[in-house]
């Protein structure tokens, strides 16, 4: 009989400790990490842009994001890739701004890519 109330003592202090812990496996968690991320990169004017984590999956210690940059108040915009590692209760970007050109598809009703014709050479005056 004596057993029965240190098994419940036990499982309540590990439900505890569970709770405690809380589930970093969110997309806003992810998002968090990628503005600390981007605002520290010198030359990137995140006060001009909209970003919007399309697509966020979780694979144990590490997360992909897929993120859309948007101009405020114009009509460009940019998918990214981004790799993030967990690093105790955080997300941390470990591999970032890949962009879909690596061998992606294009968007149905897009005109084919054909390779940029190689630059003409400046003649030499010389024979």
């Amino acid at each position: 009989m004596r057993r029965f109330p240190v098994f419940i003592l036990l499982a309540a202090a590990a439900l505890a400790a569970a709770c405690a812990r809380q589930s970093i496996d969110t997309k806003p968690a992810v998002e968090a990490a990628l503005r600390a991320y981007l605002t520290q990169r010198p030359g990137l004017a995140m006060d001009k842009m909209d970003m919007e984590v399309k697509d966020v999956k979780f694979k144990g210690e590490t997360a992909e994001a897929d993120v859309v940059f948007r101009v405020k108040d114009g009509e460009g915009e940019m998918a990214m890739r981004y790799t993030l590692r967990r690093q105790g209760d955080q997300w941390v970007v470990e591999r970032g701004g890949q962009t879909g050109a690596s061998g992606a598809e294009m968007p149905p009703g897009h005109p084919p890519v054909q390779p940029a014709p190689p630059e003409k050479q400046p003649r030499s005056s010389q024979p």
